[in-house]
């Protein structure tokens, strides 16, 4: 229940993130709204979760005390997949990957290598963490629409604003089609000078809510 986005452009990467999951109170399974699926490793490196968010945040959280804040963006993939593997361990033991009870995680975790190059590196649970990594972009959980639009305009893409807009409008697209996407929607930027922070997207948001709104009413 979940989209995910990490993109590069130049010397740049965008992050895309909704914040809905289903949560697991021990008695039922409830759909909530305020997930924080976007986490801040260091200045130049971030991590995103789908599948399983739950545990997927409770191992970045044992996990970020042991990054350097200088640690480049390889050192901390493949770091992070020992972790991973280590905390597996014992699970892998006595559950198969393909169980329907094994936990089913996907991190992607983005930033700059010590040449100040962009990197995108995918990490499954069900791959054993293995690390995979990305070309242009990478897009995890609900992915079906986010796949066909950046299949269809990522390479006439010539500007950081134009691609703000097609995740914000993946996210928001996939949300009309698919309601396990959903909640607060979230793009940040990760710039080679000045790192780590988000991008305002509300006016975005409610253009493309407003080009909706104006097709159903066209439709009828």
């Amino acid at each position: 229940m979940t989209l995910i986005i990490a993109a590069k452009k130049d010397k740049n990467i965008l992050l895309g993130v909704d914040s809905r999951a289903l949560v697991d109170t021990g008695v039922s399974r409830v759909m909530t709204n305020r997930n924080e699926k976007l986490t801040q490793l260091n200045k130049f490196c971030s991590i995103l979760i789908a599948g399983d968010a739950e545990k997927g945040i409770f191992l970045i959280e044992q996990f970020k005390s042991q990054i350097n804040e200088k640690e480049d963006v390889v050192s901390i993939s493949n770091n992070f997949s020992k972790f991973c593997k280590n905390e597996f361990k014992p699970l892998m033991q006595f559950m198969s990957v393909s169980s329907d009870y094994y936990p089913d995680i996907v991190f992607i975790i983005t930033g700059f290598d010590r040449k100040n190059n962009p990197r995108i590196f995918v990490l499954r649970s069900k791959s054993a963490f293995a690390i995979g990594e990305k070309r242009d972009y990478a897009i995890e959980g609900v992915h079906m629409i986010s796949l066909y639009l950046f299949a269809k305009s990522f390479d006439k893409i010539n500007s950081m604003d134009k691609l703000i807009e097609l995740i914000t409008r993946c996210l928001c697209e996939t949300e009309m089609i698919d309601g396990n996407v959903g909640g607060k929607k979230y793009v940040a930027q990760i710039d080679i000078k000045y790192g780590f922070k988000f991008v305002p997207i509300e006016q975005i948001v409610q253009d493309i809510e407003n080009e909706g709104l104006k097709n159903i009413i066209e439709d009828n």
